[in-house]
């Protein structure tokens, strides 16, 4: 049979349109099978992370921002940002939503990574944008003095002070064994020292200096004391309550007994609280009077009463140099945070993922840089306690403690933020945070966080780094000008 020319042109029509079927339904297939297999390797469809990316505005100006739980165009994790990794072009560079607040009246947005669009010129100074607060402001930290109309400054010209204590001074009248709760507080109560009891002597020194004196220990080592979990005072006589022991001084690693008469008694009219073991030897303790326990050393030791030598420092500062800014900011929350994530402050820490510490872990320590890094920027998360909120006129959330609505970053800010050297918080020196880590530790009175040589790390409050003052502008207020950048900053008038 003879095939005609019509017929083989109606012919390889079908068979063209059929091979264009079997190509697509290939393709299909194949596009299918690979989102299937991206899923069961733990991530998700290209589709997926860049589509992850949506607008809101921050001092008026329209910007791109990402959902940090999830990936992105900046962020390879399914699950989104790992707060235990620096800041990259995997691990999130750019406006993140924090997850838990997109519900809420005012959700918290950050900055974290190598940005260059969060600088602004504001009472005549520049200012890096940090986050967004609950209530609808924008948290800034201080960068130093523009350079004609620029905000380029590193080193020494980004912060108000070089080298400042956080608390105490560093010099030879430290005395190892005093209690250092108080120092850990951007306020603080009373300051209380060991008792003076049996007298030994050593060279004293600090950070490897000797400074050519002998300082001096008092402490007991007489193995016939009695020791009690607890104590009752009734009619100005302090008794042994509990279980009791004598020679408790060879398990005070386990600190479950720490009140004694300081003899084989259990009744006396002063009763002393052993708060630390010196090289298994000399026992350091409180002494207590007029009914007086642990609870009232704790209390009367957080109590907001003394600035702090860093408050000092930042609310002169804020008196000589933006008092005339003050109607534009917020009465924001300033995280002091001194809770404990367990046990007791003076108390050695006995907690699992921990060990056993001679010192007390503070809840800033566990999300900074232990067991959950999970950074906390909500006010009722971040600082447990109300004490530690550090307010102006604010009472109901805040402390109310202030003069002046002005403090520091948190660790939590700086982990989202990225304190690593590819991160804009890097200026290249040492700056202080608010947040405590650990009382007590290796013979210094307290620790606290600082920022710098592209890292974070536990630091003595009695030693030295920067000061970089931080502010919030009120919800509402908008910049005139510029793009955010170090060349051509956000003006805000």
């Amino acid at each position: 049979m003879k095939l005609k020319l019509r017929d083989y042109k109606f012919n390889k029509k079908i068979i063209t349109s059929c091979i264009l079927i079997v190509a697509l339904l290939c393709v299909g297939v194949g596009y299918s099978y690979l989102q299937t297999t991206l899923a069961i390797d733990g991530d998700v469809s290209f589709d997926a992370c860049f589509s992850n990316n949506h607008r809101t505005t921050i001092l008026g100006q329209t910007v791109t921002y990402y959902d940090d739980d999830k990936c992105s165009e900046f962020v390879s994790g399914s699950t989104g940002i790992n707060f235990f990794q620096a800041p990259s072009d995997t691990n999130g560079k750019g406006i993140y939503l924090r997850a838990g607040t997109e519900n809420d009246e005012n959700p918290i947005y950050y900055y974290r990574g190598n940005v260059d669009n969060n600088h602004v010129l504001f009472g005549g100074y520049c200012w890096d944008i940090i986050r967004t607060t609950e209530q609808g402001g924008v948290k800034l930290i201080y960068d130093g003095e523009p350079n004609n109309g620029q905000c380029n400054n590193t080193g020494a010209s980004t912060v108000v002070a070089q080298e400042q204590s956080f608390n105490i001074t560093a010099n030879p009248a430290m005395r190892e064994g005093d209690i250092a709760l108080a120092d850990i507080g951007y306020m603080y109560g009373t300051r209380y020292e060991y008792a003076k009891l049996d007298h030994h002597e050593i060279d004293f020194v600090l950070s490897g200096t000797n400074y050519g004196r002998k300082d001096q220990y008092f402490s007991w080592v007489d193995s016939e004391y009695m020791y009690g979990s607890d104590v009752e005072y009734n009619n100005g006589v302090y008794t042994l309550i509990g279980e009791t022991e004598k020679n408790a001084i060879a398990n005070m690693a386990k600190r479950t007994k720490h009140y004694t008469c300081k003899s084989a008694e259990t009744t006396c009219s002063t009763v002393y609280y052993a708060y630390s073991l010196y090289k298994n030897e000399y026992v350091y303790a409180i002494e207590l009077t007029n009914g007086e326990k642990l609870e009232n050393i704790i209390n009367n030791s957080l109590e907001n009463i003394n600035d702090s030598k860093i408050k000092q420092v930042v609310d002169n500062w804020f008196k000589d140099s933006l008092i005339s800014q003050l109607n534009k900011l917020e009465d924001a929350v300033w995280c002091n945070d001194r809770s404990m994530i367990s046990g007791g402050y003076i108390k050695t820490s006995d907690i699992k993922g921990y060990g056993e510490y001679e010192s007390t872990i503070l809840a800033p320590y566990d999300r900074t840089a232990y067991l959950s890094r999970v950074p906390q920027l909500k006010d009722n998360f971040a600082c447990k306690n109300q004490n530690d909120r550090f307010t102006v006129n604010d009472v109901t959330i805040g402390n109310g403690a202030l003069t002046y609505p002005v403090g520091i970053v948190t660790s939590d800010e700086t982990n989202i933020a990225g304190y690593a050297a590819d991160s804009y918080l890097n200026c290249g020196h040492n700056f202080w945070t608010l947040s405590p880590s650990l009382v007590g530790y290796l013979g210094y009175k307290s620790y606290g966080y600082i920022v710098g040589n592209g890292s974070r790390f536990t630091f003595p409050m009695a030693d030295v780094a920067g000061v970089r003052p931080s502010i919030v502008l009120k919800k509402g207020i908008v910049a005139t000008s510029g793009n955010g950048t170090s060349t051509n900053p956000y003006v805000v008038n």
